[in-house]
């Protein structure tokens, strides 16, 4: 059906990283059109992460999204609402969903918006044809290409917490899943840039250290694979070809010093000092009243001083 042909969303090619992301994310939600503000958002968690770095809550709301929900938690029907999914393609998101449309008589939702954060493969897409009520009330299926987390403006991260273990662990098969992990992350990174980047990685010494070589590869096969399939279907996909980006993968034997070394920049005296989680940082004050009151700040790309002083040298950043 036409609904499952896996379109792409064109990448906007300006700005920085996280404004990229995040005028991705304001046009899906203007993409899907309810009568009344009826629209409901769901995410997962990886894609609430992503989000979450980038939007705050009121942005979306301000686009006539009425509900806020997680794709993992337990949700009440809203039989009268369209739904607009931001999901990560693996098994257990798709399940999730085809639950949501289990019959005409316990559809959660009126419609499906579905939007991937990365490809989806043919299993999956294969999975959800087996689901009649869901192929019936699915308005939309396209890939979005945002799988990582914008931190800062110049800054992302690939979320890939467990990637040094794995990478150099003697079990082969989780070693090769990850390398192709972070090529395939590494690929909606350039896709979201609107980039074909050359690619230089530094050789390994020895052969059985050839985990930055297998990324690069990978990475460059997933690049020309895309662009071949963007180029033969859809016209969107312009990258700068005759001015490209370079991208420099090495691993942590590269430098291995850094990371005994503790950060004199205001940033990391800010998280040694305050308990910060996800740019946030919770504290107490007095209301007018004089009773105390927890509130929570952001600081992160929002905050124009936090931008200026959070890479300076503690004794720069003091005397500013």
């Amino acid at each position: 059906g036409q609904a499952y042909r896996g379109q792409r969303m064109p990448a906007p090619t300006y700005g920085s990283i996280r404004d990229i992301v995040k005028q991705r994310i304001i046009a899906v939600v203007r993409e899907v059109k309810a009568a009344d503000s009826m629209k409901v958002l769901i995410l997962d968690t990886p894609t609430l992460k992503t989000i979450s770095a980038v939007c705050r809550t009121m942005e979306i709301v301000e686009e006539g999204v009425s509900l806020l929900e997680n794709l993992e938690r337990k949700r009440q029907p809203m039989p009268t609402m369209q739904a607009i999914y931001i999901i990560h393609p693996n098994e257990d998101s798709i399940e999730k969903v085809k639950n949501d449309f289990k019959s005409s008589q316990e559809s959660m939702y009126a419609g499906a918006h579905i939007y991937l954060t990365s490809h989806i493969s043919n299993d999956l897409i294969y999975s959800m044809r087996q689901c009649n009520e869901l192929v019936q009330r699915t308005k939309s299926l396209k890939e979005l290409n945002f799988e990582f987390v914008a931190l800062e403006s110049q800054c992302y991260s690939l979320g890939l917490h467990d990637a040094f273990r794995t990478l150099y662990s003697p079990v082969t098969v989780a070693k090769n899943a990850m390398i192709h992990t972070i090529a395939d992350r590494m690929l909606t990174v350039c896709v979201t840039l609107g980039e074909f980047p050359n690619i230089t990685y530094k050789k390994p010494a020895r052969a059985e250290f050839d985990v930055v070589e297998k990324i690069a590869k990978a990475l460059q096969v997933g690049l020309s694979n895309f662009d071949k399939q963007i180029v033969d279907g859809n016209s969107w996909w312009q990258p700068k070809r005759s001015d490209p980006a370079t991208i420099l993968i090495v691993d942590r034997s590269f430098d291995a010093l850094t990371p005994l070394i503790h950060e004199y920049t205001y940033q990391a005296m800010v998280y040694d000092l305050i308990e910060m989680k996800d740019s946030k940082y919770k504290y107490k004050t007095s209301n007018a009243k004089g009773e105390d009151v927890e509130k929570v700040s952001s600081l992160d790309d929002s905050d124009a001083l936090w931008v200026q002083l959070r890479h300076m040298h503690i004794a720069d950043a003091i005397n500013f």
